[in-house]
């Protein structure tokens, strides 16, 4: 049972969920588990993913049994117990019941470890992100032809595929936004929606563009 305040609820077993819960739980139920995690904005009529709709499993065992098996109200929530450990489904349990009672204190928790840990980035990952959130407006192959395009003008969204640009200055931009750089301020500050593996595996992506230009 968690303690009345966060600071005690917050255990090893509350953090090592955590951990788990970023690396397999946001894609679908989003960064703070209100949903909005890319495969449901990526695809269509996907099952609604917040975890603070579901007001029945808010306790770490309720949680836990759900984990186990095979939800019958979600199709596309996978039996965790072939992928998971029983003690990493415990803990991550731990942690989603932890999220639920104490929110602040959990979003809090989650932006300590997504700064310092060592979260896998991948181009896929990268991909996903980019087609989700930045394809509307520099296009399918970043060539600044996305939807959008038509509607955004002085400047309109930018060529990626001639960007020069390092590292240091993609993820700055794509995280404070475009105004922040003295850029377009049609350009959104991406800090709020995107953890920084998100952003690292989305530079992966941008740069890609620039070799797919330069093959011959």
């Amino acid at each position: 049972m968690l303690a009345k305040n966060p600071a005690f609820a917050e255990s090893h077993a509350t953090k090592s969920g955590a951990i788990i819960f970023i690396e397999r739980c946001t894609l679908c139920h989003g960064n703070t588990g209100t949903g909005n995690g890319l495969l449901p904005l990526a695809i269509q009529n996907y099952p609604p993913t917040s975890l603070f709709d579901n007001t029945k499993k808010t306790s770490r065992t309720s949680i836990e049994q759900h984990l186990k098996k095979e939800s019958r109200r979600n199709t596309h929530c996978p039996p965790w117990h072939h992928e998971l450990s029983i003690k990493e489904i415990t803990e991550v349990s731990e942690f989603a019941a932890y999220l639920l009672k104490y929110t602040d204190a959990a979003i809090t928790l989650l932006d300590k470890i997504q700064s310092n840990a060592n979260i896998e980035i991948s181009a896929n990952i990268g991909y996903a992100i980019y087609r989700t959130h930045c394809q509307i407006c520099h296009g399918k192959q970043g060539e600044g032809d996305g939807q959008l395009s038509r509607i955004i003008e002085n400047p309109t969204p930018y060529n990626l595929t001639l960007s020069q640009a390092d590292d240091d200055y993609l993820f700055k931009i794509i995280k404070e936004g475009g105004e922040r750089m003295n850029r377009s301020p049609s350009m959104p500050p991406w800090g709020g929606d995107l953890t920084d593996a998100d952003i690292r595996s989305l530079i992966i992506q941008l740069k890609n563009f620039r070799t797919t230009q330069n093959r011959p």
